[in-house]
């Protein structure tokens, strides 16, 4: 996820997406081999798809103060993906081509493959590097 250009306050809403995406997941170990790089490039591509078309968020709308007591009033769920459609703002392609993805994507295959694939990451990776290094 990126900030916008002349929105300075998004880097708080990219960083929070970096710990409960990535460091929730990953932890706080480095992946920097070859082998670790490729295999986490593939997880983020099917978490890509999981979370944007598939897991819904709810965001604040607004926040009240009654009585000295602040309310927040949140909207109805739905998925990044559904609110960039409903958005209008993207091209005619695109348009087409989202629907597509997502009818052709298995939300709970997904998830099987992102935990198998977050289980086998020390020992594929390394693995693979240590069988480049042999060779």
């Amino acid at each position: 996820m990126r900030s916008r250009p002349y929105h300075k306050n998004d880097n708080r809403f990219v960083e929070q997406k970096n710990y409960t995406l990535v460091r929730a997941y990953l932890g706080h170990e480095r992946f920097d081999t070859p082998g670790q790089v490729a295999a986490l490039n593939e997880l983020y591509e099917q978490m890509w798809i999981y979370y944007n078309l598939f897991q819904p968020v709810m965001r604040l709308r607004q926040k009240q103060f009654d009585d000295g007591k602040l309310r927040r009033c949140w909207d109805q769920a739905a998925t990044p993906f559904q609110r960039l459609v409903a958005s209008g703002v993207l091209a005619p392609e695109q348009q087409s081509r989202l629907p597509v993805l997502y009818d052709a994507s298995n939300p709970r295959r997904l998830r099987v493959d992102i935990y198998d694939a977050l289980r086998h990451l020390p020992t594929a990776a390394s693995g693979q590097d240590a069988g480049a290094r042999a060779g």
